[in-house]
């Protein structure tokens, strides 16, 4: 067959010659197309042909834009068909359907008995017929119509035939579905009964076995309300549980009664626990006011600390505050200032009038040639003093153990402030009802007196003070000891409460069974043979004493 079709297509071409057949084999073989391809290529036109495409004008037969159309053609049917799962033989039998719409001539007493074939009647096309056919078919293309072609005409997808098999089908399946649904509804029914059996039979039994527990329960129910006259629908989840814990016994009533005993004996106990706690959370509150007291005066004394730490810093200390402290009461003393103002006022003075108060350096030169005549004046009279027989020897001996003039000014000021009871002594009050009738000398010397025996007695005011601060811690401990004495007692009192409140609720119970039960006569004659059946009133009163010493309220009041 390649070698008939070899000849009639160098026949065609009219040009044996064998260099054209060597270039058109290099040419197929670099286009990559074998020479089958290539005959399938001149069948496939040679059916165009006979279809009546491209045999009209031999010259355009090559031209790339008609090639083009035929195979966007060619390829736009076949992809279709092959998505619509149409094969070869349904598409002519369409498209005679569709010309027979489209031309719907039979044979009459005009034209005859003959009959012409739709592709008779049909024009004969060229290649601007190929080109409308193709547009008809693509809508993505501009329509070109001439003014002298034929008027547009509408073809149907499917004729009337196909169309009412396509609706018998889809009828045919719409009801062989609806006889799979009620196949399936049918089953589903009798699955229905089936289950609907089964459960009847399953609420029989269960009616059964429910009848057989009320009746049992009926029972129970009478046995105990006649034999023991116990309600059980009122509460029948604690007498379940009774009755479990007396199957948990072995109903052995002597231990059924130990385990209850137990119980109350722990309520009783974990009461008394929680009392105690809360003493405990109030003694810890009590205790952490205090730990936050005391750091704020820590913080305080922190601040106080820094302060003196700067003063030290800039040379001036304790010594030095002390000093000028008292020079300024000094000052303040003279000019009749009060002590709350003199210091505000000194240093008013020192910033107003300092320039001022240079000009009597030579007025303070003075006095101090004063002072120096005035303790020469003053060893002078000392050597007298020393002249003078015993008390000369003693004054030596102060100023030898360094005491100065100062010091003597002030034990007069301390027995003057012991006098005036500044300082507050007990042996003074004690002396002042024996001695009242004698004179003002009396009085000072006996103040001496005293004083001097204190001294001896007490020794040194560290001592004492150390001997006072152990009695002090004495009682303290004391005072700790009755206050846990008091806070077990109040413990007691309100265990001893609540049984009391216990039994006044029983007394006022059978106090209301009485009034139910018997009339108001015969509650009146128990009421007076038996007075301990009446309610109780149990007042109680908690006296918090204020337990601190009074030297300890000083102490507070001091902070």
């Amino acid at each position: 067959k390649v070698h008939y079709l070899i000849n009639n297509w160098k026949n065609n071409l009219a040009i044996p010659n064998i260099e054209e057949v060597r270039d058109f084999a290099v040419t197929v073989r670099k286009s990559g197309m074998s020479i089958k391809q290539c005959a399938q290529g001149f069948r496939i036109l040679q059916l165009l042909k006979i279809i009546g495409i491209g045999d009209d004008n031999e010259d355009i037969k090559y031209d790339d834009d008609i090639t083009h159309e035929i195979s966007c053609f060619i390829e736009t049917v076949y992809k279709n068909c092959k998505s619509l799962g149409i094969q070869p033989t349904i598409v002519p039998l369409w498209i005679k359907d569709l010309l027979d719409c489209l031309h719907p001539t039979t044979s009459n007493g005009k034209n005859g008995d003959q009959q012409q074939t739709p592709m008779e009647t049909h024009p004969k096309k060229n290649s601007s017929s190929i080109h409308w056919t193709n547009e008809t078919f693509s809508d993505s293309q501009t329509k070109h119509q001439d003014p002298s072609s034929h008027p547009e005409i509408k073809i149907p997808f499917f004729s009337q035939v196909s169309n009412t098999i396509a609706q018998k089908k889809i009828e045919c399946s719409k009801i062989e579905k609806y006889r799979n649904e009620l196949k399936i509804e049918i089953d589903g029914l009798e699955l229905q009964i089936e289950q609907t059996r089964d459960s009847l039979n399953q609420i029989t039994q269960d009616e059964k076995f429910v009848m057989s527990c009320i009746d049992w329960f009926s029972k129970l129910k009478k046995e105990l309300w006649v034999s023991y006259g116990i309600a059980i629908e009122d509460d029948i989840q604690s007498f379940g549980q009774i009755v479990n814990d007396f199957k948990n016994h072995g109903f052995d009533s002597s231990r059924i009664i130990k385990e209850y005993l137990q119980a109350l004996s722990l309520k009783m106990e974990i009461k008394t626990n929680e009392d105690k706690v809360q003493t405990l959370q109030n003694q810890v509150d009590a205790l952490n006011n205090s730990v936050l007291t005391l750091q704020s005066q820590v913080k305080m004394h922190r601040q106080t600390l820094y302060a003196f730490s700067e003063l030290e810093a800039m040379k001036f200390g304790m010594n030095e505050l002390q000093q000028l402290w008292l020079t300024i009461l000094e000052i303040a003393e003279a000019n009749a200032i009060p002590s709350e103002q003199a210091v505000s006022k000194f240093i008013k003075d020192v910033e107003e009038q300092y320039n001022s108060k240079l000009g009597f350096e030579k007025k303070v030169n003075e006095k101090r040639n004063e002072l120096n005549q005035l303790n020469s004046e003053v060893n002078k009279n000392r050597l007298i003093l020393q002249a003078t027989p015993f008390l000369g020897t003693a004054l030596h001996s102060l100023f030898k153990n360094g005491v100065g003039e100062q010091d003597i000014i002030g034990i007069n000021l301390l027995a003057q402030e012991y006098k005036n009871n500044i300082v507050s002594l007990d042996v003074v009050y004690e002396n002042k009802e024996n001695k009242q009738d004698k004179g003002t000398k009396t009085d000072e010397r006996e103040i001496w007196r005293l004083l001097t025996d204190e001294l001896k007695r007490y020794g040194g005011i560290k001592i004492a003070i150390r001997k006072q601060t152990e009695k002090l811690d004495m009682i303290k401990q004391e005072i700790s000891d009755s206050e846990k004495q008091k806070q077990e007692a109040f413990a007691y009192c309100k265990l001893a409460i609540c049984l009391t409140n216990a039994i006044d609720n029983k007394i006022s119970h059978l106090r209301g069974l009485i009034e139910h039960y018997f009339d108001k006569d015969m509650y009146s004659k128990i009421s007076t043979v038996h007075p301990t059946l009446l309610p109780m009133l149990i007042f109680i009163t908690d006296n918090k004493s204020n337990n601190k010493r009074p030297d300890e309220e000083k102490k507070e009041e001091d902070k």
